[in-house]
């Protein structure tokens, strides 16, 4: 092997090794209205962060849009929720054939997967089931579906 050929090599490696690693490279947020914490990938630009939302974006992981929004009505149960989600999914023009249950770290609810405006989304309406407050998440992404997956099951109450 050539010096310039080893020098070549050596510069591949270390570009792979910073790109690995800046791919894995996560930050944690919390909402402090409502003593949540999650992890976004690295690079996340936070948008929002009040009593009413939070939002933000990762132009490097594929992120349009992260949201999580509080949703407080007694009326909702395990029982209705999936169509909670449906009606809640059509008010933002993304139409919903069948809601998935999920349940991770205390929360349970429904998701689905579809898009706005053509642009791929992933939506979930989760029930807290010790507390007052539900949560609407919505994730407009780049076909990041695994990333918005990934941030969704990071939620969790502190």
């Amino acid at each position: 092997m050539t010096l310039k050929h080893f020098f070549s090599f050596a510069l591949l490696v270390a570009i792979f090794s910073f790109s690995f690693q800046s791919a894995k490279a996560q930050t944690t947020y919390t909402w402090e209205d409502y003593s949540l914490e999650f992890t976004v990938p690295a690079g996340f630009q936070e948008t929002a962060n009040s009593g009413e939302k939070f939002e933000g974006k990762s132009d490097r992981a594929g992120i349009f849009l992260f949201g999580l929004y509080p949703l407080s009505d007694a009326s909702i149960t395990s029982d209705n929720l999936a169509d909670m989600l449906v009606e809640l999914a059509a008010e933002t023009g993304m139409e919903v054939g069948e809601a998935e249950a999920i349940s991770f770290n205390g929360f349970e609810g429904y998701y689905a997967e579809g898009e706005i405006e053509g642009v791929p989304t992933f939506f979930a309406c989760m029930l807290d089931p010790e507390g007052e407050t539900n949560f609407i998440i919505s994730i407009l992404h780049n076909n990041a579906t695994d990333t918005a997956v990934k941030i969704v099951t990071s939620i969790h109450k502190l």
